[in-house]
């Protein structure tokens, strides 16, 4: 999921296109699908109809933290633009760990993807040391600490009380 991301980021449409007639590539992709096809199963089990059930019920009560969530990644992924967009090349960063110089800040997709990796707090700290290597290390440690105290600290938390709220409510 994660190539296709990055072809999408990196890449124009008759590339994309190149790339999903590729032999080994279709095999991937339909075996992506089959697991989506998986979720059919849900239907067999009680519990899991309960879930999506009182899911969405739900649903009306985190849209407002949702929305928050998103538009302060969607606003932190602008600053990074300003910041870094464009300064990062692909394969010619030292010192990193393989495949953290894909998440980047030079397009608004790689950007998104990026905080996005950061959101879930997958290794934040390695995606920083790519900037690092640009220069002014406090920018970077100031942005991406602030990025993980602000959305997932305050309204990731929030979100999930919100959506636990409405879980508690749905069942009384």
């Amino acid at each position: 999921m994660l190539t296709l991301l990055q072809i999408l980021c990196e890449n124009n449409f008759s590339q994309v296109l190149e790339a999903l007639t590729r032999t080994n590539d279709r095999i991937r992709y339909l075996m992506m699908g089959r697991a989506i096809d998986m979720f059919r199963f849900t239907q067999f089990f009680p519990t899991f109809r309960d879930i999506i059930k009182t899911s969405g019920l739900v649903i009306s009560l985190v849209l407002g933290p949702l929305v928050l969530v998103f538009f302060t990644v969607h606003i932190y992924c602008y600053i990074g633009m300003f910041l870094w967009g464009g300064r990062i090349i692909i394969g010619e960063v030292n010192n990193i760990l393989p495949f953290f110089d894909h998440l980047n800040f030079n397009t608004y997709l790689s950007g998104m993807l990026t905080m996005f990796q950061v959101l879930v707090i997958n290794d934040w700290n390695e995606i920083a040391k790519v900037f690092e290597s640009l220069g002014r290390p406090w920018v970077v440690f100031t942005f991406f600490i602030s990025a993980i105290t602000i959305c997932v600290t305050i309204l990731l938390n929030a979100f999930i009380s919100f959506f636990i709220a409405g879980k508690l409510r749905t069942f009384h």
